[in-house]
């Protein structure tokens, strides 16, 4: 999920404000349907994104709108995860452990020709089962991968991550940036119009 693709998903959105007291907020984003329809709902200390790509709550500072108010549709994936109270956010990927299996070939070469063949079609067995097994397993399985006098070959799995954010996860980080503008520009427009009366 990138900015072109959650803008695609927008265009129609409208918002509205259900509620606003200070920090107290909810507001509902939609197109008159349910397609991607969604709502921001803050209090003391968090955020709540739910709505047809799922329900999230964050926890940071006392008011999460300037937590995650940006000038630019830009989020940090990696950095709001961290805040995150109630949700999931990431899923196993076997295309993360193909990744990983290819830039592990590298570290084969100080195995001799034969026992790099080994290792090699070892690993290949682990690939070829992804479809078929979950993390747990495949992590045992490469556990078990082992050079030719039976000692394992990959150490230190801990900090090995196969899990990718989900789409809808990234959406909704989106969804949060995108709405918090729409929010500002609505405020900007209030405060214009209460001039001007």
């Amino acid at each position: 999920m990138d900015r072109d693709k959650f803008l695609k998903t927008v265009t129609k959105h409208k918002m509205d404000a259900q509620h606003e007291l200070g920090i107290y907020r909810h507001l509902v984003f939609s197109d008159g349907t349910f397609n991607r329809r969604f709502e921001l709902v803050t209090w003391p200390m968090h955020l709540s994104i739910c709505g047809d790509m799922g329900t999230y709550v964050f926890c940071r500072c006392e008011d999460m709108f300037t937590f995650f108010r940006r000038s630019t549709l830009e989020i940090n994936a990696d950095y709001w995860s961290e805040k995150l109270e109630s949700g999931v956010a990431t899923q196993f990927s076997r295309a993360r452990v193909v990744k990983w299996m290819r830039e592990q070939r590298d570290t084969l070469k100080a195995y001799k020709r034969p026992a790099r063949k080994a290792i090699l079609e070892q690993m290949r067995y682990v690939v070829e089962g992804l479809d078929e097994h979950g993390e747990s397993e495949v992590r045992r399985a490469i556990d078990g991968i082992c050079d030719p006098d039976g000692d394992p070959v990959f150490y230190d799995m801990f900090d090995v991550s196969f899990s990718e954010y989900t789409s809808r996860f990234l959406w909704c980080l989106f969804a949060i940036v995108w709405g918090i503008g729409q929010y500002d520009v609505f405020c900007s427009l209030r405060v214009a119009n209460d001039c001007t009366s």
